[in-house]
C-alpha cells in the first residue's frame, strides 16, 4: 500500500510542477551563432496560362489498322507462294506494286521493283516463277 501512495504522490507533484503560469516560463534566449533559415516566397501566379495542347474542334476517330478479312485472305495466298510473305508488311509492298502497275510501268521494271521490295528478311530469295505468281496475284487485287 505504501508503494501505491508514493506513486500517487509523485504523479500529483509532477502535474502541479507542469502547471506553472506563463509569466514564469521564460523563452530561451536566441543564440548569436544561429542564423535564421530563409523563407520561401512563391512566385506570383501568371495572369494568363498559355495553352500547352490545342484541342481540335472536331475529333476524328482512331484509324483501325488491323488487317481486314480481305487482307487476311491475301496474306494467306502470299503464304502459299512463300511462307515468309504472309506478314502485314507485304500489304504495303503489294500496294506499292499496284502503284507501279497503275503508273503503266512495264512488267520487267515491276518485277525488278517487286524483287527489291519483297526479298530480304523473312524471304531471302524469290525465284522467277514465284515473282511471276506474285505479280499475277497482285494484279488481280489492284484497283
Amino acid at each position: 500500500m505504501k508503494l501505491h501512495t508514493a506513486a500517487i504522490a509523485a504523479t500529483v507533484l509532477l502535474l502541479t510542477g507542469c502547471s506553472a503560469p506563463a509569466a514564469e516560463v521564460a523563452a530561451p534566449a536566441p543564440s548569436a551563432a544561429v542564423t535564421p533559415t530563409p523563407t520561401w516566397t512563391p512566385e506570383p501566379w501568371p495572369s494568363s496560362i498559355p495553352s500547352i495542347v490545342e484541342v481540335p474542334d472536331e475529333v476524328t476517330p482512331p484509324v483501325d489498322n488491323e488487317p481486314t478479312y480481305e487482307d487476311e485472305i491475301f496474306l494467306a495466298a502470299l503464304g502459299t507462294i512463300d511462307p515468309g510473305l504472309a506478314h502485314e508488311r507485304s500489304l504495303g509492298r503489294a500496294a506499292n506494286t499496284c502503284q507501279d502497275i497503275e503508273e503503266g510501268q512495264d512488267s520487267m521494271a515491276i518485277l525488278v521493283n517487286m524483287e527489291a521490295r519483297f526479298e530480304g528478311g523473312t524471304v531471302p530469295n524469290l525465284s522467277g516463277g514465284q515473282l511471276a505468281t506474285l505479280l499475277r496475284l497482285i494484279r488481280a487485287t489492284c484497283g
